[in-house]
């Protein structure tokens, strides 16, 4: 005899943007609420009368500005990563960017690109494959801490084999200010607000299904006063089942481990 197992859908994933290292400036975005404390040191440093497209590296400050919006073949090498791999698919909704920041303005008018990638590899993004532009229609340097939104549609569902999750934040300066201007993302501020996002509906795809194999000595069918054998045939005359062994073999891309039990005779 053998019974089929399936796997449950999923439904919306916050994931959060700490400090916790993958390699040196790539760190983590994980699933689970960082405990803090807050981490403002990925910032950029726009100087008097600049514009230009800044990298919102982890742990760094960037003051040299691009002129044009940066390719989008690959990422930059600093950036937030999964901790996780992810195989299934994202729904074709929002994604919902939630920014924790703090600027000095002087003047200063920017806005917030967040650019989503997937990759199969943690820690080399060379070939990751570009997703979306989140991009904030708002004003981004408001003078001050704030918790901005980013929101974005790409469209069409997103779909992942095995691979992580990548993001890539730009500041884009489009009007100078007075003096030096600093835009710093804050991290693991649990007091203020945590930069986080929120994605669609994610739907893991469903492995071939876990075999339960049951094998014994024979199966009691005590309502019809008899028993059958596991070959199915009937025995002569009514006897005892003395034990029972149930093995669960999953397929081999199953994470479900193998485990083994016994049912004693009854």
């Amino acid at each position: 005899m053998s019974l089929l197992t399936s796997s449950p859908a999923f439904a919306q994933k916050t994931i959060y943007f700490t400090n916790s290292a993958v390699t040196t400036n790539v760190w983590k975005l994980s699933e689970t609420s960082p405990a803090g404390p807050a981490d403002s040191t990925s910032s950029v440093s726009n100087g008097s009368n600049t514009t230009g497209w800044y990298h919102v590296d982890p742990g760094l400050s960037d003051n040299s500005a691009d002129a044009s919006e940066p390719s989008h073949t690959s990422p930059h090498a600093t950036l937030w990563v999964s901790e996780n791999t992810y195989n299934g698919i994202f729904d074709s909704g929002n994604w919902v960017f939630t920014l924790r920041k703090t600027d000095n303005k002087s003047g200063r008018v920017g806005k917030a690109h967040v650019n989503l990638y997937r990759s199969s590899s943690q820690t080399d993004q060379t070939s990751a494959t570009f997703l979306v532009d989140c991009t904030n229609s708002n004003d981004d340097w408001t003078g001050g801490a704030a918790n901005i939104t980013v929101t974005c549609a790409p469209g069409a569902s997103i779909t992942l084999t095995n691979e992580y999750l990548v993001v890539h934040i730009f500041n884009q300066v489009t009007t100078g200010g007075s003096g030096s201007g600093t835009w710093s993302l804050t991290v693991e501020d649990t007091t203020n607000g945590l930069s986080r996002f929120t994605t669609p509906s994610f739907t893991p795809t469903t492995p071939a299904r876990n075999r339960v194999i049951i094998s014994g000595l024979g199966t009691r069918d005590s309502e019809f006063g008899k028993e059958r054998s596991a070959g199915g045939g009937d025995f002569a005359e009514p006897k005892r089942l003395t034990t029972a062994r149930f093995a669960l073999i999953p397929n081999p891309e199953s994470r479900v481990p193998n485990f083994q039990f016994r049912i004693s005779s009854f």
